[in-house]
């Protein structure tokens, strides 16, 4: 319970009576229920919690299945990888592992694991950062050969690879496109995770192009957000075997390596936040959390907005449709004595018509050019746009 042991039960062994259990969280932010293998491996170990409840602060109970727990898909931690034809889980348990903690400040702690694989020398270091004040964990993936030989190959790394351990029934799926520079840009989307399905997420190279790597999973009465923090090239997928729960794997696609003596790689930063509750409270949450930590301040305040512009966006098509839409949409009609004013849509097709003389056209695109547009500048228009449809 934060950290300390409460409660140890003997080794039980098949035929014995349950032990029953009572410990006081203390308003615990966290508690963990660790099962051991007794010493003599963990063949054919298992542990059964019966009518396990927790009591809240307010005086609700929950069941231990509804509370938002994770569980991973493939052994006791988030994450999986390949390594030499192998999978994670079936390596790691073998490998010699050391933990240190460091406090941060009052409200973040950082443990690192190192798992070490005394064959070839891999090391696999997870670096892990938990918040006190935050229902947030982030962490992320390394690999080092500290062999003198390179090392079998590397593959199929999954920074994250969980499941929930909540029942069945559908999920949610909050997804946002990504930046294109068109009018579609941030797009908020949904996708319903019904059974046997496999939706997949992937970004061109860059990583917000199509897809933000930012997910928010729903349930009836809860749920988790699950972000990739990578600048380059990502994958997530979530899939769900018949009615069971979802399952979502994410992270650097593709990875297919060996790493030679000395050589490391990391993978994204991964970050999660589970929540009980509406999901929109919970994107609050995680707003909340991106101000306190991540956004830089200046002299420990947030600093003023900041207007950036891009050469890309002249000639893009969200660019070409605001103009389009600032030449055409006009109040009133052109005259004979009115010499400098947009011309009326009819007017603008009859212009741009085959009909119409490249002269009459380049006239067109002049006077097109002079004229004070009649709607706000493109650059309050992008402004306002950036501002509300900002997914964080």
């Amino acid at each position: 319970v934060d950290g300390k042991e409460r409660f140890r039960t003997p080794v039980m062994r098949g035929g014995q009576p349950g032990v029953p259990v009572k410990v006081d969280l203390d308003g615990a932010k966290e508690f963990f229920l660790d099962i051991s293998d007794a010493g003599d491996g963990i063949a054919c170990d298992q542990s059964d919690w019966a009518d396990a409840r927790v009591m809240l602060k307010d005086g609700k109970e929950l069941w231990l299945a509804d509370l938002p727990f994770l569980s991973d898909s493939t052994g006791s931690l988030p994450f999986s990888f390949l390594y030499g034809g192998r999978v994670s889980h079936e390596l790691l348990p073998a490998w010699p592992v050391k933990e240190t903690r460091e406090a941060l400040d009052a409200n973040r702690t950082r443990r690192t694991q190192i798992y070490a694989d005394p064959a070839t020398g891999l090391e696999v270091r997870c670096v892990i950062v938990e918040y006190a004040d935050y229902p947030t964990v982030e962490w992320t993936l390394y690999f080092k050969n500290t062999g003198k030989t390179d090392s079998p190959m590397l593959e199929n790394i999954q920074a994250l690879d969980c499941a929930f351990t909540q029942g069945s029934g559908d999920y949610l799926l909050h997804h946002f496109t990504g930046s294109l520079a068109q009018t579609v840009d941030y797009q908020p989307q949904q996708t319903v995770l019904r059974p046997n399905i496999k939706f997949r997420l992937a970004s061109n190279g860059r990583p917000t192009d199509p897809v933000l790597p930012y997910f928010n999973i729903a349930r009836k009465d809860g749920g988790m957000i699950a972000v990739i923090g990578w600048p380059g090239q990502w994958a997530a997928q979530f899939s769900r075997d018949g009615d069971k729960p979802l399952r979502l794997t994410a992270g650097q696609e593709l990875v297919h390596t060996v790493l030679h003596p000395g050589e490391e790689i990391r993978g994204p930063l991964m970050v999660l936040q589970c929540y009980t509750g509406d999901w929109v409270r919970a994107q609050n949450i995680w707003r909340r959390w991106m101000w306190a930590y991540n956004v830089p301040k200046r002299d420990g305040k947030l600093a003023p907005p900041t207007m950036m512009a891009s050469a890309h966006w002249r000639n893009s098509r969200s660019a070409r449709f605001l103009k389009n839409k600032r030449n055409t949409s006009v109040p009133f009609m052109p005259t004979k004595s009115s010499s400098n004013v947009i011309p009326t849509t009819r007017s603008l097709r009859q212009r741009n018509s085959r009909s119409a003389s490249p002269i009459a056209r380049k006239r067109h695109m002049l006077s097109t050019i002079r004229t004070p547009p009649t709607k706000p500048s493109l650059p309050s228009v992008i402004s306002r746009r950036v501002i509300r449809a900002a997914p964080m």
